[in-house]
């Protein structure tokens, strides 16, 4: 076993939530602090917010299963299905916002664009085969 890291790879979704969690959840306060950033947006005001909402709760369920060892392929695979409908959503808001000439829509398409990368390398991990592995070993 190697000394200091002790689980392998399975901070892997972690580190992906964290990056999509962080970008949505600024996108999600800024839209609900300044609620003409969300009308910008290519779905308005009250589907921007909903996308952003669905997106952070899909995330957050999609880091949990992908963390459990015990959960079944059909689990993993209905949890990859949600929370890819979801990216290609918050990827068409990312792309809309990254078009738009305003300067704060241009840093709210980042932000999204930042969680949509964080919400694929969920995906990603989701949809291995195997599920991750609970400790590795130093071969060398």
């Amino acid at each position: 076993m190697r000394t200091g890291t002790g689980s392998g790879r399975r901070d892997i979704p972690v580190v992906w939530g964290f990056v999509a969690v962080f970008c949505l959840g600024i996108v999600l306060i800024g839209f609900l602090h300044t609620p003409s950033a969300a009308g910008r947006t290519l779905f308005g005001s009250v589907g921007a917010t909903t996308v952003v909402v669905a997106a952070l709760v899909a995330t957050l369920l999609a880091t949990v299963v992908a963390l459990v060892a015990s959960a079944s392929p059909g689990v993993r695979t209905m949890v990859a299905l949600l929370v890819g409908a979801i990216w290609a959503a918050v990827c068409v808001l990312a792309g809309g916002s990254l078009l738009v000439a305003h300067a704060p829509n241009f840093l709210t398409g980042l932000l999204l664009a930042g969680g949509a990368v964080g919400m694929g390398g969920l995906l990603t991990t989701l949809a291995r085969r195997r599920p991750l592995p609970s400790n590795s070993s130093d071969r060398g």
